[in-house]
C-alpha cells in the first residue's frame, strides 16, 4: 500500500516523497501491518504527511512520531 494514496492532492518534492514512503513502509513492517485495517494505515500515513508538511525530513523521526501517534489512538491488544 503506497503512502501516495493518502496525499489528497498535496504535492511534495521527489526526495520528501521517497523519505515518506520509506518511513511508511518501515512503520508498517514494524507493526506487521499487512493484514491490519485501513484505518491503522491511514493514521500512520496522515501523521507522516503532517510531519512532512511541517518540514520534517528524517525518516526515523517520521516513523517514531507516526508510531507514537498510532499507539495513542488504537485500543490496546488483548
Amino acid at each position: 500500500m503506497p503512502i501516495t494514496e493518502f496525499l489528497d492532492g498535496y504535492k511534495f518534492d521527489l526526495e520528501t516523497r521517497c523519505v515518506m514512503a520509506i518511513a511508511f513502509e518501515i512503520a508498517r513492517a514494524t507493526l506487521k501491518f499487512e493484514n491490519q485495517t485501513y484505518a491503522a494505515h491511514e493514521i500512520i500515513a496522515k501523521r507522516i504527511i503532517e510531519l512532512a508538511k511541517n518540514a520534517v525530513v528524517d525518516p526515523d523521526q517520521f516513523c517514531e512520531q507516526a508510531l507514537s501517534d498510532l499507539r495513542t489512538r488504537l485500543p490496546p491488544r488483548v
